[in-house]
């Protein structure tokens, strides 16, 4: 009976460690709950609806210079490439950029 008990407080320490570190803990920023996020959308494929497209640095800089609304402006993303050398397959690697 014990050990059931045992189990059943890991099992909701875990839980709740989870659900506090994914959706409970506060952004790691001062006043993250005035972060914005700004998409960009293109026209309907396929009848799936608007697509969500990356920005251009050149609009991303744009955006950054006509600000009017928001402190600052700032980008993130992620880009993969394909790392290969003389012998073996090449290799998929991510990186993430900011700006």
């Amino acid at each position: 009976m014990l050990a059931i008990q045992s189990v059943g407080i890991a099992a909701a320490t875990v839980m709740f460690g989870l659900v506090y570190g994914a959706l409970l803990r506060p952004l790691p920023f001062p006043h993250g709950e005035r972060l914005m996020m700004v998409y960009r959308t293109a026209d309907e494929r396929d009848g799936r609806g608007p697509v969500l497209t990356r920005w251009s640095y050149p609009r991303y800089r744009s955006l950054q210079r006509s600000n009017q609304s928001f402190v600052s402006v700032a980008s993130f993303g992620r880009a993969d490439f394909n790392l290969g050398g003389t012998d073996g397959d090449p290799e998929r690697v991510g990186e993430p950029l900011d700006g």
